[in-house]
């Protein structure tokens, strides 16, 4: 039973680290204009449609990232349960 607690244990741990990766990556995510995007120059007088439109691109990818990381640390939460009661019983 010592070694299934030590190979739940690690899934637990790798789980974590990939959960904790997305969560750096959503935290990195850029705000890129709407214009910058389509690859053209920044309107006269500045163009707040652009802005709005790179914020909820990045939000929403931010959002995705952040939700695929709360399903990597609930897996994470799950096998470290199974580890520590594989670890009780034996």
């Amino acid at each position: 039973m010592k070694s299934a607690s030590f190979v739940l244990a690690i899934i637990a741990a790798v789980t974590g680290l990939v959960a904790a990766w997305k969560w750096y990556r959503a935290s990195q995510v850029e705000i890129i204009p709407l214009w910058q995007q389509l690859g053209v120059i920044e309107p006269p007088g500045g163009d707040t449609n652009g802005w709005v439109m790179g914020i909820l691109q990045a939000s929403q990818k931010s959002a995705e990232l952040n939700k695929t990381a709360a399903i990597w640390t609930a897996v994470s939460v799950f096998f470290g349960c199974l580890s520590a009661l594989a670890g009780s019983l034996s």
